[in-house]
């Protein structure tokens, strides 16, 4: 069965503030992620030990690339993921984005101050 998509239509984002990358003369895309102590996604997840969702960090990898300007491609693809380390709530989550060379696929590597909380690579249909 061949997927066509997998983006629904663009809801409310998860991160619930707003995300201000920089882009590299190669196009690799770099932020940090203050996510507050206080959001309602940490509830429930897991109780008497919260962690930042690993859907939080998709979806912020994926508005970073979004907000570098790169056009209207849909997110098609998750390939690769890792999430290797919890991410504590209030916990500054530092990003880097690299595309390959058509910026259809880009490999994200998110880090705390401890190292490498999570990884994987997001397809795109177009350049996103």
């Amino acid at each position: 069965m061949a997927v066509t998509s997998v983006s629904p239509p663009r809801a409310e984002p998860l991160t619930p503030f707003a995300i201000e990358p920089a882009v590299d003369p190669d196009g690799t895309v770099h932020a940090v992620l203050s996510p507050q102590a206080d959001l309602p996604l940490y509830a429930g997840h897991y109780p008497g030990f919260a962690i930042l969702p690993g859907a939080f960090l998709l979806d912020a990898a994926d508005r970073m690339i979004r907000a570098a300007g790169a056009g209207t491609g849909e997110l098609a693809e998750v390939a690769n993921c890792r999430f290797r380390a919890p991410v504590r709530p209030g916990t500054p989550v530092a990003v880097t984005l690299r595309p390959d060379p058509e910026a259809t696929r880009w490999r994200a590597e998110l880090s705390d101050e401890h190292g490498l909380v999570a990884t994987f690579v997001l397809g795109y249909t177009g350049r996103p």
